[in-house]
């Protein structure tokens, strides 16, 4: 009997063992947090409020809702007529960014049709929305277009105007080339007009091209009365900004700012104004310019400074006086002998100096 009551109670301390640890167990486990996920809400994009310091872009579309946007008028027609538009749709265009029976006043001339050229000249319409359409082709081109959603008294309910497009090209789905074309100059934001008028009337800027021709060959400066370039203007002469208006003339049209000056009036340039430099900045150059020929007299004597000054060198200056004169050379060529440093300064144009011991000795140009 002794050893059966053992027995027993060696399973029962097991039993009560094998409970204490499932007890422990399950308290483990009870320590175990859950959490539920909730489904969030795609963050909405934040449209930043239209700040009127740039014209239409492929970025500030969504902002621009609420503002107006008058349609420049369209001139010079190519002979071709490839020029038409711009095109406005009284529905959404398709997932190709066209829909023909959807066009307002459409040219019939070609397969896919477009507003028929200067229908829209001068309309003025709010921007009610904002819109994309992207191309459904997964090959290797990918388009998307890009448009404000427009009304007017004339022109009612949601009108598409078709403002550009992105085009991308793709190898094996990886993106290689993007081309971009907004027509900025087809329409103004009349709010970006307006800041821009404001911010630019009275400023001056100075002539840099006597021949009024760009390094492109283009004119700059044109008359107000007959829309024809001036033939020349003076050096350095200072043009003021009146007014920023839309041009119209017999062969072109454009955005530009009414110019004045002491001597020249009623003349007008395109709102393109790195053919000028800003008149602050040139006369921060002028006086940098006038101290350093100052210095050149003062260090060299009137002779040798005044010929440093007109960039030209003779025969006995030192080195830093041709470097003062010419700037640094492309290249610098040296030989050392018993007779000393011989030196030669290459410059570009077939241009050499020639030194011995640092003095100049000999010019060729």
């Amino acid at each position: 009997m002794l050893i059966v009551k053992l027995i027993h109670s060696r399973d029962m301390k097991k039993y009560i063992l094998s409970l204490a640890l499932c007890a422990i167990a399950l308290c483990n486990f009870a320590q175990i947090q859950s959490y539920k996920i909730v489904s969030q809400a795609d963050e909405e994009r934040v449209i930043l409020p239209y700040d009127s310091l740039t014209n239409i872009t492929r970025n500030n579309l969504p902002s621009l809702i609420g503002q107006k946007i008058q349609i420049l008028p369209e001139m010079g027609r190519s002979s071709i007529g490839l020029d038409n538009g711009p095109t406005i749709y009284s529905r959404k265009p398709n997932s190709r960014g066209y829909c023909n029976e959807a066009v307002i006043s459409p040219d019939t001339g070609f397969t896919i049709y477009e507003s028929k050229f200067g229908t829209f000249n001068n309309e003025v319409f709010d921007i009610i929305g904002a819109d994309s359409i992207q191309s459904d082709d997964r090959g290797t081109y990918r388009t998307k277009h890009f448009y404000l959603i427009v009304s007017n008294e004339k022109y009612p309910g949601r009108n598409y105007l078709d403002v550009g497009f992105v085009n991308d090209e793709y190898n094996n789905d990886v993106l290689t080339k993007r081309d971009e074309l907004i027509n900025i100059h087809k329409f103004i934001i009349l709010g970006y007009f307006e800041k821009l008028r404001e911010t630019m009337k009275g400023k001056k800027y100075v002539n840099q091209y006597t021949s009024n021709r760009s390094l492109g060959g283009d004119y700059i400066v044109y008359n107000l009365s007959d829309g024809k370039p001036l033939q020349s203007i003076p050096q350095n002469h200072v043009w003021e900004i009146v007014d920023l208006t839309f041009i119209e003339a017999d062969d072109k049209a454009m955005l530009g700012y009414i110019l004045t000056s002491n001597d020249i009036k009623d003349v007008f340039c395109s709102t393109y104004l790195k053919n000028f430099i800003p008149y602050n900045e040139y006369l921060a150059e002028s006086k940098k310019k006038a101290n350093w020929e100052k210095s050149m007299i003062t260090k060299y004597g009137k002779a040798n400074g005044t010929l440093i000054i007109q960039g030209k060198v003779k025969i006995g200056f030192t080195k830093k006086m041709c470097e003062e004169s010419w700037g640094k050379p492309s290249d610098i060529n040296k030989t050392s002998g018993s007779w000393g440093v011989h030196e030669q300064w290459v410059y570009g144009y077939g241009s050499y100096l020639y030194f011995e011991n640092g003095r100049l000795t000999s010019i060729q140009n």
